[in-house]
């Protein structure tokens, strides 16, 4: 409709992000509540709790925001970026400080929702996987058909 209406094309570079972003979006939201989910666990079993894991988490659900926020201005989500990329390290410092079981989950779900986040974004794969610490891609490595 957009492409038909010229009272809509100014539009469509806002709605082409969106429409970019959605799958990524989606499997950030299914990841999020898988998280949450585990977040309760990890409150039932009284796991230690360092800081970060809920600052991260914080960060993350600012980060979302912030994104939202950079489409409908139309401006570059560098800040929504930066935002993500604290969840991700905060997710590292608990990590670090020590976390049972359902803790850990918790920390990899949100370095995997911080992917997501960052695809949504535009970055690519590769670039949001290695922003986020979800893994290493070696140089040599084939990409994966489905990066962008």
């Amino acid at each position: 409709m957009t492409s038909l209406s010229p009272w809509r094309w100014r539009r469509r570079a806002q709605l082409r992000r969106y429409e970019n972003a959605a799958v990524h979006l989606e499997l950030a939201y299914t990841n999020s509540r898988n998280m949450v989910r585990r977040v309760v666990a990890l409150l039932e079993a009284r796991e230690p709790v360092p800081p970060a894991l809920p600052a991260g988490v914080e960060a993350f659900g600012q980060s979302l925001r912030l994104l939202h926020r950079d489409f409908l201005a139309g401006r570059p989500p560098d800040i929504a970026r930066a935002r993500a990329r604290e969840a991700a390290q905060d997710a590292g410092r608990a990590r670090a400080a020590g976390l049972g079981f359902s803790g850990t989950i918790v920390a990899s779900q949100l370095l995997i929702v911080v992917g997501e986040l960052l695809q949504a974004s535009g970055m690519t794969k590769i670039e949001a996987d290695r922003t986020a610490g979800v893994c290493e891609h070696r140089p040599d490595s084939r990409p994966d058909p489905n990066d962008r």
